[in-house]
C-alpha cells in the first residue's frame, strides 16, 4: 500500500528565531491516536518543528478507511502541545491562534496551562494536501536590574549602558532589597520581546566628579522566569553585584 503526505504541521516560535526550534513536542491525544490508527493515518515527526499526518493512498478496489472514519460528523483531531522548556509559559504569548480549519486553544486549570491543537476534518480536507503553519509570539517585558554594591560609594553615580545604544535605561534609583543595606534599580524605558539569544551588550559604569570608569562590560540579561519586583510594571529581573 502506498502512503502520501496529507497534513503538515509546522510550529515556529519567535523566542527561538535564530535556531530551528519551537520549544514543544506535539502529540495526538489518546482518542485521536485511536481514531488515526483506525483510519489508517500515521502521525510522524519530520524534524524539530515539523509533524506530518500521512494517509494511505487507497485504490479503487479498496475501502477508503480515511474517508469512512474521519469524514463523518465533521471529526476533530486533537493534539497536545507539551513544552520542552520549563519556562515556556513565561516567554510565550497566551492568546489563541486559528486558521481556516484549525485552532490552537489555551486551557488553564488550577494554575496549570495546557495547549491543544484542534484540526477540523471535512470531506473536502480529506481530498486535499494542506500545511498548517503556527507562529507563536514571545511576551514582552521591561528589564529590571537590581544593582547591589559591595560597599557604599557616596559620591558615585551608577548607570547601565547598551554599548551600541540599542537600549535606553532609566536613571538609577535606590531600591529596598531584603537582606541588603543598599541596593539600586535601573530599568529599560521600553518593553523588550523575549528571546533565547539577544544581540545586546550591556555594561555597568561608575561616574564621579573626577571622571567615569567601567565596572563590568558583561551584564547578564534577565531570564523569562524571573519574578517581577515592581507591581506597577511588568518586568523580568537580573541581579548585578559590583
Amino acid at each position: 500500500m502506498q502512503y502520501k503526505n496529507w497534513i503538515t504541521v509546522q510550529v515556529d516560535h519567535v523566542f527561538f528565531e535564530h535556531q530551528r526550534k519551537c520549544g514543544i513536542e506535539l502529540m495526538p491525544s489518546f482518542e485521536t491516536y485511536l481514531l488515526l490508527k483506525k483510519a489508517g493515518v500515521i502521525w510522524r515527526k519530520q524534524d524539530a518543528i515539523t509533524w506530518i499526518l500521512i494517509k494511505a493512498d487507497f485504490d479503487e478496489n479498496e475501502t477508503d478507511r480515511t474517508s469512512l472514519i474521519l469524514g463523518e460528523d465533521r471529526c476533530q483531531l486533537v493534539f497536545n502541545l507539551k513544552p520542552l522548556d520549563s519556562a515556556f509559559n513565561y516567554f510565550s504569548c497566551t492568546e489563541e491562534l486559528y486558521g481556516d480549519y484549525w485552532r490552537l486553544i489555551r486551557n488553564e486549570k488550577s494554575q496549570i496551562v495546557r495547549y491543544n491543537l484542534h484540526i477540523l476534518i471535512t470531506n473536502q480536507l480529506i481530498r486535499e494536501t494542506k500545511k498548517i503553519q503556527i507562529k507563536i509570539q514571545s511576551k514582552e517585558a521591561y528589564w529590571a536590574f537590581i544593582l547591589i554594591p559591595k560597599y557604599t560609594k557616596r559620591d558615585a553615580i551608577i548607570e547601565l549602558r547598551e554599548n551600541n545604544r540599542k537600549l535606553i535605561f532609566t536613571t538609577t534609583e535606590k531600591f529596598e532589597q531584603p537582606g541588603e543595606d543598599s541596593a539600586f534599580i535601573c530599568m529599560t524605558t521600553e518593553k523588550i520581546a523575549m528571546k533565547e539569544i539577544y544581540e545586546y551588550q550591556i555594561s555597568l559604569w561608575e561616574k564621579k566628579n573626577s571622571g567615569e570608569r567601567i565596572l563590568s562590560n558583561h551584564i547578564f540579561f534577565p531570564k523569562p522566569e524571573t519574578c517581577a519586583l515592581l507591581k506597577q510594571k511588568k518586568a523580568i529581573t537580573s541581579y548585578v553585584y559590583y
